[in-house]
């Protein structure tokens, strides 16, 4: 068993109010689906190489991201370098 330090207290500490302040348990979504706590792979690219399989809910809020960034890109709203 891990010794807790004053040092891992303060760090954890600081991680539990990072996630706590950006509401991450209210706003998060499983980032690749899994079965029995193991992800599941999936054939990609050419050669078939396995990556993990993204989650279904992570895919529409990363599709959702993507137009939103296109869209306030479009409306003059972001301004990339």
């Amino acid at each position: 068993m891990a010794f807790m330090t004053d040092a891992n207290s303060s760090k954890i500490g600081l991680w539990q109010s990072l996630l706590a302040s950006n509401h991450v348990d209210e706003e998060s979504v499983p980032l690749f689906v899994s079965k029995a706590g193991v992800a599941e792979t999936m054939p990609y690219g050419r050669d078939g190489r396995l990556v993990l399989r993204r989650s279904p809910e992570m895919d529409s809020l990363m599709r959702g991201l993507g137009k939103q960034l296109i869209d306030e890109f479009r409306a003059g709203a972001l301004r990339l370098p």
